[in-house]
C-alpha cells in the first residue's frame, strides 16, 4: 500500500485495459463538419482573414500528446496530453483535419479576435467552445460565422474612429 493509503496492483499503472488508464474517443466529426470548406486550421485562419475587411485573428485550443523522453535520471519517460492556444502561422504545423485526426490532435475551442492595424485598439476574443466528444457542426459553423462578423464590424468600427472615413483595403 502507498503511502497515502492506495496504490496500483503491480503492474496496474502500465495496463491500457484498466478502467481508470481508459479515455473515451474523441470524435472530431462536428468540428471537420462545421469547417468542412477548409483544408485544417491554418486555412480556416488564412481564408478568414483574407475574406474580410480588418482581418480576424484566428485561434485553435489544440489538444495534442507530447512523448518526454527518459531524462537520464530514470527510465521514466512517456506520454503527456498537452493544451495549447495556436494562432495565425503556428497552425501551418497541424496540416489538415484528417491528419490532426490521424495524429489523435483535437480542439476544443476557436478564438475569433482583431488588433486594430494603425491604433492601439483591439476587439476582445470571442471564445467558441467545442465539445470533442459531441459537437453538431452546424451549431459550430454558425457560431464561427456569427463570430467573426461581430469581430470584423468591432474592428472596423474601431479602425474608423482611429484613421477617419476611409475602409479599410481587403487583407492581402
Amino acid at each position: 500500500m502507498g503511502i497515502f493509503g492506495w496504490s496500483y496492483p503491480p503492474g496496474a499503472a502500465n495496463d491500457p485495459f484498466a478502467p481508470y488508464n481508459q479515455q473515451e474517443e474523441v470524435n472530431i466529426e462536428g468540428v471537420k463538419e462545421a469547417f468542412s470548406d477548409f483544408f485544417g486550421p491554418y486555412d480556416v485562419y488564412r481564408s478568414t482573414y483574407k475574406a474580410t475587411d480588418c482581418g480576424p485573428m484566428i485561434g485553435f485550443l489544440v489538444h495534442y500528446i507530447e512523448v518526454i523522453p527518459p531524462d537520464g535520471f530514470s527510465d521514466y519517460g512517456g506520454e503527456v496530453e498537452r493544451a495549447k492556444w495556436f494562432y495565425g502561422d503556428d497552425l501551418r504545423q497541424f496540416g489538415t483535419w484528417k491528419d490532426m485526426e490521424g495524429n489523435g490532435i483535437y480542439v476544443t475551442a476557436v478564438s475569433v479576435s482583431s488588433i486594430v492595424e494603425g491604433s492601439d485598439a483591439e476587439v476582445p476574443a470571442t471564445v467558441i467552445d467545442i465539445d470533442p466528444f459531441e459537437q453538431d457542426g452546424e451549431e459550430l459553423k454558425t457560431a464561427f460565422y456569427a463570430a467573426v462578423e461581430d469581430v470584423n464590424r468591432q474592428a472596423c468600427e474601431l479602425w474608423e474612429e482611429a484613421n477617419g472615413d476611409d475602409t479599410p483595403e481587403e487583407n492581402g
